[in-house]
């Protein structure tokens, strides 16, 4: 799932290529509601404001099936990007924060983790935010 359409192009392409079946789904992430049970449920860098976050994380939470895992990854507010907008970096998080957004999950991990090759960006671009990232690891409790 995916809110760009260009990225689902790029990915489709890619999995074409590589001789892989994937479904998209273009869809904002707030509002998606999956269809089915997962064992796994991964998010990448979905970067919303709170309340759009936890609706996102409710929906994604009630998609697992008992004994599944969800793999949030998302900025690590502590390494805050200084190319954003004061509004825009409300949509960085940290574990605690997304930890009592998951009600129904117990946490397994919620860690920052840093990015040994962001160092090296960091480095040829001022811009760059730095190497922090919130991980988050749930287990939903079987049923």
């Amino acid at each position: 799932m995916d809110h760009s359409l260009l990225a689902i192009e790029k990915a489709q392409r890619l999995a074409a290529e590589r001789g892989v079946t994937v479904d998209y789904v273009a869809s904002d992430a707030s509002t998606y509601q999956p269809s089915g049970k997962f064992v796994l449920i991964i998010t990448f860098f979905i970067q919303l404001f709170p309340e759009q976050r936890a609706a996102m994380l409710a929906n994604i939470s009630q998609a697992l099936k008992p004994g599944g895992t969800l793999l949030f990854v998302s900025r690590d507010r502590s390494g805050s990007l200084s190319c954003w907008s004061e509004e825009d970096q409300l949509s960085l998080t940290d574990p605690e924060q997304i930890a009592s957004e998951l009600h129904d999950l117990r946490i397994q991990q919620a860690s920052v983790l840093e990015d040994v090759e962001s160092e090296h960006a960091a480095q040829e671009n001022a811009d760059y935010p730095g190497s922090r990232t919130t991980v988050v690891g749930e287990v939903r409790p079987g049923v």
